[in-house]
């Protein structure tokens, strides 16, 4: 007989096992802390927020996915995407908010088979660690499901309930040692109604381990993670890459008393900033350029899911970024370790920490010259001098992107031509087809009094003149690039396509780069 004070672990394990029969039980307590560092220099980083949450799932189901629909319909309609038909209808619960229903093509229901639904107020957190964190602790709120299935079966169409509830405690940003102290690595203990006797308690204990946090000064040593040399630092507050030459970005902190291997999982990305000039922006995973989204600057890749690097096992090190990234990019170079690990029968902790680091993508010239000279030299390598004598000074041919070691490299001028239609993966015209050119600006450069200024010559480069916008071309500058668009076009009503202006045939256009003030 099952007392009625206590239901242990072991016993609910086996009051699932007989309560289904054949039938299969999916029920978890997920346990999470997590929390947001963003690095500032050498000194401690900014703790952006954290959140300490409890799920309880009792119960499941398999929903295919874009097959929701306001009113019923039947199976195997010609040329219908979801042939399985509506074999769900929801009763109650936003679990399924993602689609618009009610009704739903669904392959497969697991019910609640242990916790009793729709009673907040029987759920507890009953105990936990030494620490500020109050107990015993309400606030559930109940988010369970309900539908009919099968409606393809409507003599035994049955009303099948899953379990939901939620918690959640915030943690605003700068409040670090509130979390710290309240929120410990420990065993917590959890009280719920149970299935169809809600007076009776099912108790579930998930435990929360140990996670490398921030990097913070204790007994007089920094700990934590830390991303970076920190050597090298813009004014406003970003870390600098090189433009040129691979990055290797390193970091320290994830050792194997806080890190565990076959539970943890470590990803590398770069985020976008919601403002590209402020370090202290919100992470935005919208892609500003080819309006795509989720995204990241790196990895580029739009998959529908979240775009990111899995790296081999959480304790690696370091991460070699290519040097792809335009001059002046600002990103936040994010390392999020994510944890899933099952603690007991039915309980996880799914804790995870994201450490952030603002970067920016500058253009040395100190780094072209490492690149493209010989390190026994330094004769002829100053910015204004020649090295291998080709006519453009080394100014000119690091920023325009051609080898100043080599006599055969030279800058390539811009040429007219038409450019098709840039089309995102939603297939939108992201940027529509025009003639022309456009010429990539080099931005953030070190030293930092580069010009560069679009030029034209009609007599074959005896003299030049500055482009600006006239009769046959629309010239747009802006701080990344310049685009110069034809004026002219083929003259069709219904479908205009831009040409070559007939009075700039034969005109040559360059870059002049100079150093001003």
């Amino acid at each position: 007989m099952i007392s009625k004070k206590t239901l242990s672990l072991p016993v609910l394990t086996a009051l699932i096992a007989a309560s289904a029969g054949s039938a299969k039980a999916d029920i978890g307590l997920y346990l999470s802390s997590e929390v947001t560092y963003r690095q500032r220099e050498d000194k401690a980083p900014d703790f952006i927020g954290g959140t300490f949450t409890a799920r309880l799932r009792d119960g499941n189901g398999t929903v295919v996915g874009g097959c929701a629909r306001p009113l019923y319909w039947p199976p195997n309609i010609p040329l219908d995407p979801c042939p399985g038909g509506a074999t769900a209808f929801i009763l109650f619960g936003t679990a399924l908010e993602t689609n618009p229903g009610p009704y739903f093509w669904m392959t497969d229901v697991v019910p609640a088979l242990a916790v009793q639904s729709r009673r907040p107020d029987l759920c507890l957190l009953k105990a936990a660690p030494a620490s500020d964190l109050p107990r015993p602790y309400a606030g559930f709120k109940d988010d369970s499901l309900g539908i009919y299935y099968n409606l393809l079966d409507p003599a035994n169409v049955r009303e099948y309930v899953m379990t939901r509830y939620d918690f959640t405690r915030n943690y605003k940003a700068g409040q670090r040692q509130k979390l710290e102290n309240e929120i410990v690595p420990g065993v917590y203990h959890f009280a719920f109604p149970r299935l169809n006797n809600p007076t009776i308690k099912v108790p579930i204990s998930p435990t929360i381990y140990p996670m490398p946090e921030g990097l913070a000064e204790k007994n007089n040593q920094k700990l934590g993670v830390r991303i970076g040399d920190n050597n090298n630092w813009t004014k406003s507050g970003f870390m600098e890459l090189s433009y040129i030459k691979p990055n290797i970005v390193q970091w320290t902190g994830f050792s194997p008393s806080v890190v565990y291997a076959g539970v943890d999982t470590l990803y590398f990305s770069m985020r976008y900033l919601s403002n590209p000039a402020d370090p202290n922006a919100a992470v935005s995973y919208y892609d500003p350029v080819r309006r795509e989204q989720p995204a990241s600057v790196f990895p580029t890749y739009v998959s529908g899911s979240d775009p990111r690097i899995q790296l081999p096992t959480p304790f690696v090190n370091s991460f070699t970024l290519p040097p792809v990234f335009r001059s002046g990019t600002t990103a936040i170079i994010e390392l999020e370790l994510q944890r899933d690990f099952n603690t007991g029968g039915v309980s996880w902790d799914l804790s995870n920490r994201k450490f952030q680091i603002p970067i920016m993508i500058v253009n040395r010239y100190s780094d072209y010259q490492e690149l493209r000279f010989p390190q026994t030299t330094t004769k002829k390598t100053a910015l204004l001098d020649d090295y291998d004598k080709d006519g453009f000074n080394n100014l000119t041919e690091w920023i325009l992107g051609s080898r100043g070691e080599d006599p055969q490299s030279v800058p390539v001028n811009p040429v007219p031509a038409a450019h098709a239609d840039v089309i995102n993966s939603n297939l939108e015209v992201v940027d529509p087809a025009y003639y022309g050119f456009t010429v990539v600006k080099q931005r953030q450069t070190r030293p930092n009094n580069v010009r560069q200024i679009l030029q034209y010559s009609t007599n074959g480069g005896k003299t030049w003149k500055r482009l600006r916008t006239d009769g046959n071309w629309l010239v747009t500058e802006t701080a990344n690039e310049i685009r110069v668009e034809s004026q002219i076009d083929n003259g069709d009503l219904f479908f205009p396509i831009q040409i070559q202006p007939p009075d700039a045939v034969g005109h040559i256009y360059r870059m002049k780069v100079t150093l001003g003030k």
